[in-house]
Formats: C-alpha cells, structure tokens, sequence
C-alpha cells in the first residue's frame, strides 16, 4: 500500500517536538536513516510472525485448537490474504515509490508474492479443519482501499490451485481499476537510493 510515514525528533530535553522535512537538505540523511532502520524492524517482525503462524498452521493436525481458535485463525489469514493481494495489486497498478530502479525492489515483490502464495494455500488447510458452520458462510467482504474512492466486494479464494491462486491475484489488480484509483497521486520521498 502507499507510504504515508512521517518521522520527527523527539528532544529529550523537553524541546518541542520537529517534523523531519524531506525537503530540508539536512533531515534527508536522517529521513534515509529512518526509512532503513523502520525496514529491518519491519522485516524482524514480519519474519517473528511468519514464524508464529507457521507454528500455528503445522500444530493444526494435533488438533491443539479449540474451535473458537481455529476461527480466529482463519479470520486472520482472510485479512492477511486481502491486505497482501492488496499492496500487490497496488504495486501493479500504481507502481512502488521510486524514482530509481532497485534490484531490492524486484526481490520484494517476490518476497510478498510468494508470502501472499503460502498464506493462499494455508488459507485452505485451515478451512477445511473448520466445521460446517464456522466456515466463511460469505463470498468476500466489501473493502476500500488506500487512495482509492470506492468500496469494492474483495471475494474470499475459492480455488485450490496454483491457477486458482493466479486468478485471484489477477482479480485483485481489477479491484483498483473498480474502485478509481485517486489521480494525481502525491509523490512521496524515494525510498530506494
């Protein structure tokens, strides 16, 4: 999804608080140094909660859930599908923020693509362990987007398939076309040097 971070100094001294500026020459550096530090801790905790919901998944067939947790569990892949297939979809559309071409950036996207491909496949490992009724008993939810005007009907996976999968994604990237997409879009700070 688009970035919409701001970073201050936050004086210890009791000093009021400064909204870094990217315009100023002199808060680039520390906007940079921002930019990456809030990546390695985002990447910390993205690896921390892949690592937990791996966890949770493999724990499935020992049935160490009670049907309240396992409910839980598929309503949070739902979100995280929607909010992956999302910031790709963005990307597709849209494009990343940046003015430079970066190989990094490339190695992302995979990163996500192949995040959102397991959580997909996961998403169906755990609604089959659901009884009848705890299934999704709806076909998606509505949802609006980040930049966009309208509200869309986001369809949960129906497909079992790497096809399937694709399909999806597919749809996904027509959502924003559906929702209107906000033009100009502001043009944030590169990210990428």
């Amino acid at each position: 999804m688009p970035s919409r971070n701001t970073y201050s100094y936050l004086p210890l001294n009791g000093s009021p608080v400064r909204q870094l500026d990217v315009d100023n020459e002199h808060d680039k550096k520390d906007i940079l140094l921002a930019v990456d530090l809030c990546r390695i801790i985002v990447r910390a905790l993205e690896i921390s909660a892949f690592r937990d919901l791996q966890k949770r998944i493999n724990d499935l067939p020992k049935n160490r859930f009670s049907e309240e947790d396992l409910h839980a569990l598929f309503q949070h892949l739902s979100k995280l599908l929607f909010s992956l297939r999302g910031r790709l979809s963005w990307w597709a559309v849209v494009g990343i923020s940046s003015s430079i071409y970066d190989d990094s950036r490339d190695e992302h996207i995979e990163r996500v693509t192949e995040l959102t491909k397991t959580l997909y496949f996961w998403y169906f490992v755990v609604k089959k362990k659901l009884p009848p009724w705890r299934g999704s008993t709806s076909k998606g939810v509505y949802n609006h987007y980040a930049d966009t005007l309208g509200l869309v009907f986001d369809g949960f996976p129906e497909d079992e398939s790497l096809g399937g999968f694709h399909a999806w994604m597919d749809h996904g990237r027509s959502l924003f076309s559906q929702a209107s997409v906000h033009q100009p879009l502001p043009q944030p700070f590169p990210l990428y040097r």
